[in-house]
Parts: C-alpha cells; structure tokens; sequence
C-alpha cells in the first residue's frame, strides 16, 4: 500500500481548502471584499448558490431503491448525532459554558465534512492499489469501485444537509425577545385618593424585550384589569399543539432545506426524476443544467468568505471560546472515530456485507466540523466569527489526522478481511 501517495494526495486536497480560504482573507484585508460585499455573498450563497447545489447533487444522485437499501448510513448518521450531542452536553457541564456555547459546541460535532473531503480521500485511494481493498469482486474495476463509493457518501450527505438545515438552525438560533418575561411592579395607591388626582397614578416598570431596559408606563385606577398585558388568563394561556408544531417549522424553514425536501421528493418519484434528470429531457438540458452550473459555484465561494470572515469580523468577540474549540476539535478527531469505529465493528454482522460501505460507515465517524456550518452561523446572526475561527483551526490540522485515519482505517479493513479468507 502507497501510503506515501495517499498521505501527498490528502494533504493536497486539504490544501486547497486553506488555500482558497487564505485567498478570501488577502481579498479582505486589500479591500476587494468588503464588510458589504461579505454579507451579499453570504446572502447569494444562502437563498440562491445553496439550494441550487442541493437540488442538484441529491436529486440526480439519489433514488428510492438506493435510500432503502442503504438503511445502515441513515442509521449510523442518527447514532452519531446522538452521540455527538451527548459528548457536547458532557463538555457544557464540565467546563460550565453557557447555553449557547453548548448549542455552539454541539453543532461543531455533530456536524462533520462527510462529503467533500471525503469524496477527495476515495478518489486519491482509487489512485493507488489500496482501492482493490474496498471491494469483493477483484475484477471490479478501480473507478467504478471508488463511484460506488461516492454514490455511499452522497446518502450520507443527504442526511448532513437535513440535519444542518434543521436541527443546525434550531441550535443556533437566537431566542425570541418577545418570550421574555416582563417584570411587573405596581405601586398602590390609596383608595381615598380621588381617581383623577396625580397621586393617584402608580408607576408600572416592565421589561423591555427590545432594549433590554425597564420601560415605565402610567396607569390610573381606572386601567381596565382585563389589559392583555396584565390579564393572568391570557399571559399564562398556552399555545395549541398544531401552533407548537407550526412555529417549529418556521423556524426550522429556510431555502436550503427547502431545497433538500424538494430533491428528496424528486428523486423517490422516477417520473420526475426522469422529467428533471435525464438528460434526453429538455428541462434537464435547460433548466437543470443550469441550477446544477450556478450550484457548483457555492463550495469555492463559500470558502472564499470563510477567509473573508475572519478578517471583517476580527474584534476579539470570542474570547473564552478556546475551551469550546478544544473540546470540538478533541471530539470531532479522537473521541467521535474511537467510538464510532468501535460501534461500526461491532454491529457489522448486522447489515451486508460490503468493504466499501464498511470504509463509509468508519469514515461518518470522522473527520473536521463541515465547512457549511459557517452557513448556518450566517443565516442565524450567531457565533460567526467563532465557527469561522473553529473551521480555520480545524482544517490546518487535519491533513496529518485524516490522513492518518484513513490509513488506520484500511487496515482495519485488510485485517477483517484477511481472516474471513476475501
């Protein structure tokens, strides 16, 4: 096995990133991408870029015999997640972080690059005869074994971007002003104070949700007790389920997601599919085409504003955050592949048996905070300069540690199949 080669081909992937990423922040700092022009990119990159890329990679990738049999990738990403949040509510309680900061933390690990830099890891092995490991068949040939494997962690991708786009935005979401609690104080006045005299006014001080300022109101006895405000009844009446239900998904909504719903349902009716993806159709060879072209724009952008981030935005916002940046880090490239690894292992006799989808399954496990979390961060108003500075930290180490994975992974996949006899 050229472990050499698969080490110079990930650490060139990797490089790229930081590369593309370095490029955005001499653009910043000369003055090319401007505060304004940062946050229009962001817009683009959201509302337009995003769900274009969406659509397109998941719908014509994806299908509904694919997703059914596939069942152990929805599974494991499910475990992982449970785990992930798990190992970011232990980290909260330890360090004693804040709320946010947990949800921040959370995010961080939950969330992972499954796709990119690891469709760049399959196809520098597919380079080098460590691919024939991957496959039952040794007739197989190289890049069809290495598209079998893209074709694996595509599905995985299609759980991260739903993940992302739903549970990603609820975490970091900031909480909604008009839920907090007035504080009420009411002088009393004496009864034999005529209603119209000035002693008779008492000050109310409520809280302002807005400007985070008491707020003072005159009242007279003659306030009617039933003022919405004040009304016990209707302060302390609680929404029904369906209202419950409607502002989770509100919140929850944003085009992103959208846009993955909307794939996933094409791509389980082949009638659509057929419609949108083929490419004898005419609205592939029109519209899809382009959304796939305008979609392949969002990972180099999305990086060049990462880098653009954190020189628009550099204030010293994030201090105390070193701890938090630690423990994702620590998580995200010990903890999260020990024990995924070790569950994937453990429960294999559970699902087919396939080295390629076994390499995926460990490979889920692992790997850096993914990159779109910055995009999560831009669409709630939140943590943006952190996660822009966690993502910087992440990928100018992980070369050496993905790389190093990867290569641990391979032979726990040359060792488990040397004793069966494949």
């Amino acid at each position: 096995m050229d472990y050499g080669n698969i080490f110079q081909i990930s650490a060139q992937s990797n490089a790229q990133i930081i590369l593309s990423c370095l490029t955005g922040y001499v653009a910043a700092r000369r003055g090319i991408i401007t505060t304004e022009a940062h946050k229009g990119f962001s817009r683009v990159i959201l509302n337009l870029l995003l769900p274009f890329f969406l659509f397109a990679e998941i719908g014509k990738s994806m299908d509904l015999e694919t997703l059914l049999k596939l069942w152990p990738i929805t599974t494991f990403y499910f475990i992982f997640a449970i785990i992930a949040s798990i190992l970011a509510i232990i980290g909260g309680y330890v360090f004693r972080w804040s709320i946010p900061k947990t949800k921040f933390a959370m995010t961080g690990i939950i969330f992972n690059n499954v796709t990119s830099m690891s469709i760049a890891l399959l196809v520098s092995i597919g380079k080098t005869d460590a691919i024939m490991l991957l496959t039952h068949d040794k007739t197989e040939p190289p890049a069809e074994i290495v598209s079998r494997g893209i074709s694996y962690l595509l599905i995985a991708n299609l759980m991260g971007n739903l993940g992302r786009w739903s549970l990603g935005t609820w975490l970091l979401r900031k909480p909604d002003n008009s839920d907090d609690e007035e504080i009420i104080i009411i002088e009393h006045t004496p009864h034999d104070t005529p209603p119209d005299s000035s002693c008779g006014i008492s000050i109310v001080s409520a809280y302002d949700s807005n400007s985070h300022k008491p707020a003072r109101r005159e009242t007279t006895e003659s306030t009617s007790l039933l003022d919405h405000q004040h009304n016990p009844a209707r302060r302390n009446r609680s929404p029904g389920l369906l209202s419950k239900v409607w502002k989770l998904i509100s919140d929850i909504s944003n085009p992103p997601l959208l846009a993955a719903l909307l794939a996933l349902i094409v791509c389980v009716n082949p009638t659509l599919k057929y419609l949108i993806f083929s490419k004898h159709s005419f609205i592939y060879n029109s519209i899809t085409t382009t959304v796939s072209t305008l979609g392949h724009m969002t990972i180099p952008l999305t990086l060049l504003t990462l880098g653009a981030q954190l020189y628009n935005l550099s204030g010293g916002k994030n201090g105390g955050m070193l701890s938090v940046y630690a423990y994702i880090m620590s998580s995200r490239f010990l903890v999260m592949p020990v024990l995924g690894i070790s569950l994937v292992l453990l429960t294999r006799g559970l699902y087919f048996d396939d080295p390629m989808l076994l390499f995926v399954l460990m490979l889920m496990a692992s790997g850096p905070s993914a990159v779109n979390c910055i995009n999560i961060c831009q669409l709630t108003n939140t943590f943006e300069e952190e996660m822009a500075e966690l993502l910087m930290y992440s990928y100018g180490a992980v070369a050496p540690i993905m790389t190093m994975t990867v290569m641990g992974l391979l032979l726990i996949i040359i060792n488990i199949y040397s004793e069966t006899g494949l």
